[in-house]
């Protein structure tokens, strides 16, 4: 009976040394933002969007369309999703009037889940989304999202294609 707690306790500890160090090293890399990581993601799409393209398995025009379509997820902090709701607005109002070249920019709120929110974005061309994602007020929105601590963990942002016009 000891040689099997032995046993089991050598090799909890050789799994734990496996699982944890890659762990803690994925929380010390402070050199990454949360914005470089989804200007990356967007870039990576961008390279599969061009080889698409060119393989033909996609069309010219879908191929434009399909470079600026953006899903962007949040999630309110727990009883918050009224104020968020409030700053998002706010929000969507300075895009519209500062981005001609940003064609939707429009969230919606969970009619299950009031504090989840889901944004939809669409813009002109690469660009436009730069602009959009340079834009100080984009920056300012940001920090004050933080600072009223109006949302539970990191925004998750997925780039689509779109299959139709």
């Amino acid at each position: 009976m000891t040689v099997f707690v032995v046993l089991g306790a050598v090799l909890i500890a050789g799994a734990l040394l496996f699982v944890v160090p890659p762990l803690l090293r994925r929380g010390l890399r402070t050199g990454e933002t949360r914005d470089a990581v989804n200007v990356a993601v967007y870039r990576d799409q961008l390279r599969e969007l061009e080889a698409d393209l060119r393989a033909g398995t996609l069309a010219p025009d879908q191929h434009v369309k399909a470079r600026g379509e953006i899903e962007a997820r949040l999630l309110a902090d727990v009883g918050k999703g009224d104020a968020l709701a409030a700053l998002l607005k706010e929000q969507v109002a300075a895009v519209r009037k500062a981005e001609p070249g940003c064609l939707v920019y429009r969230p919606h709120r969970s009619t299950k889940d009031p504090d989840l929110f889901i944004f939809y974005e669409q813009y002109k061309d690469d660009a436009a989304f730069d602009v959009h994602r340079k834009a100080p007020y984009l920056a300012a929105y940001r920090e004050r999202r933080e600072k009223e601590g109006l949302t539970e963990g990191a925004t998750e942002v997925e780039f689509f294609r779109s299959l139709t016009d």
